[in-house]
């Protein structure tokens, strides 16, 4: 048994005979996954269940194989860019008609919601971006008489 790195493997008898039955179980340690048996220096696997049980007859050197587990880290730029925005124009509220406001108010409040679940799939966070931005382009601005004269 070749030692494994990133779990462990149990089972293994101190000594084995022709025609002995092993049954080998491996775990995988944490952030780890366990994928496969194959034999040392190989590269086909043998088996893939993390519990192998098989009769000695032959001279051989198995492997448990085990993986780093994929972190998913979403992409929040966008959806923070639009709110650190939005968050610009509730400051001049005043400045805009009351039209489009509450659904504006509402997709904000949606997009901060969203941004405490630091494990939100991308689609949404990036629907959310959209919805928000589209939310904001449609407010429109009070004319400033001073402009209009």
């Amino acid at each position: 048994m070749k030692a494994p790195q990133n779990g462990t493997v149990t089972g293994l008898p101190e000594t084995v005979r022709y025609g002995d039955s092993i049954t080998l179980t491996a775990a995988a340690d944490q952030g780890y996954h366990f994928v496969g048996w194959k034999k040392a220096n190989g590269t086909d696997y043998i088996s893939t269940k993390a519990e192998y049980t098989f009769t000695a007859e032959e001279n051989l050197t198995l492997e448990a194989v085990f993986e780093a587990d994929e972190v998913y880290i979403p992409v929040w730029t966008l959806l923070d860019q639009v709110i650190e925005k939005s968050n610009e124009v509730l400051t001049l509220k005043s400045g805009y008609k009351e039209t489009g406001w509450s659904a504006f108010e509402g997709e904000l409040g949606k997009a901060k919601e969203l941004r405490k679940n630091g494990q939100a799939e991308q689609n949404a966070i990036n629907d959310q971006a959209l919805s928000l931005n589209q939310a904001l382009l449609n407010l429109r601005r009070i004319p400033e008489a001073s402009i209009i004269q």
